[in-house]
């Protein structure tokens, strides 16, 4: 004869369950903790992919530098510290030097890059001219 559900004997098989999910859930914190803080190790030491356009040979590319790495940075062509950031045309595609201009052109199509609806960065306020 079978026994009913919720006897004595189903009970421990849910005790033990109950008992596994806890220290399942238990353990995740330090292993999540530990793995996103491997994650961002990870990441930090592949640094970003960036465009650059060397102002000494003129070459210009997709190439990866450190988070930290301020331009210039070294041309992977010529080997001189002369790469500046770049940026890839949004009409014609061809990587151009990132300027910091209110307006600028691509030198290639002439496309128009107006950063003056952009507003300025952001940082601390400018003081009141007119006073108090």
């Amino acid at each position: 004869m079978s026994e009913p559900t919720g006897s004595k004997r189903t009970r421990p098989h849910l005790a033990l369950a109950a008992a596994m999910i806890l220290l399942a859930a238990g353990g995740l914190p330090t292993t999540g903790c530990s793995s996103e803080a491997e994650q961002a190790r990870t990441i930090r030491k592949k640094g970003r992919n960036t465009f650059y356009v060397c102002k000494s040979c003129g070459a210009s590319g997709k190439t990866r530098i450190g988070y930290d790495d301020k331009f210039p940075i070294r041309c992977p062509q010529c080997d001189q510290v002369a790469a500046v950031g770049g940026l890839k045309c949004t009409r014609c595609s061809r990587i151009i030097e990132a300027q910091n201009k209110p307006v600028y052109t691509c030198p290639h199509c002439q496309f128009v890059y107006d950063n003056r609806l952009s507003g300025p960065a952001p940082g601390p306020a400018a003081p009141n001219a007119a006073g108090p």
